[in-house]
């Protein structure tokens, strides 16, 4: 018996799930009409395909193992701030929409669950990272923490004491970002997209 090699294509205003081995198609579900995808990436059973058309983009979800789609965004209504780059933690995403706002959005229903904004020092950069089930955002010279319920922010004094943070220059916590979506931000010339493994891979970050 054959394993099964299942990787994930994107076709003009649809995306489809194909078995090398088998060679079959699994399932195909439809992009918003006009629409070309340009990234695919997964988080746990998550499909999310970065999509454009004549004048926007769009950001849309899908369940791996069915196809069933389960929203379509466009990206302005998701994030504003290139690279795109979400912490993964209990079915939701957690990033900068700007670079000065934190916005936590859920993976199941597409609903911005909050978008805070923080007051960030002008040539200043923030960081995010998640460490055991904590948030938190960090620049040169301080740390802030993420309420994770509410999106409150604050900062941590102890922290921005303690850590040398303007010698750090990346950072690895507990949550998971799009590797992939470095594609987001830089469309393939000849507009294809495609995800391999089983739809793709959650990545490190």
């Amino acid at each position: 018996m054959k394993s099964s090699k299942p990787v994930i294509f994107g076709k003009k205003s649809e995306i489809e799930k194909y078995d090398l081995a088998t060679k079959t198609r699994l399932w195909s579900s439809k992009l918003p009409v006009g629409f070309s995808p340009f990234a695919i990436t997964q988080y746990e059973n998550y499909v999310f395909v970065f999509s454009k058309g004549m004048l926007s983009q769009q950001i849309s979800c899908f369940r791996q193992d069915t196809g069933k789609n389960l929203w379509h965004k466009e990206k302005m209504h998701v994030y504003e701030h290139d690279p795109f780059q979400p912490i993964f933690c209990d079915k939701h995403l957690y990033y900068l929409t700007k670079n000065n706002t934190v916005a936590k959005l859920c993976c199941e229903s597409g609903k911005m669950i909050f978008r805070k904004p923080f007051k960030k020092p002008l040539f200043s950069s923030y960081q995010m990272i998640l460490a055991n089930d904590s948030l938190f955002l960090f620049s040169k010279k301080e740390v802030l923490t993420i309420d994770m319920q509410n999106g409150e922010i604050t900062k941590d004094q102890t922290l921005s004491d303690k850590l040398d943070t303007k010698d750090i220059k990346a950072s690895l916590g507990d949550g998971s970002c799009f590797i992939s979506v470095i594609l987001s931000t830089h469309p393939s010339s000849d507009g294809t997209a495609g995800a391999g493994g089983d739809g793709g891979g959650d990545g490190g970050g």
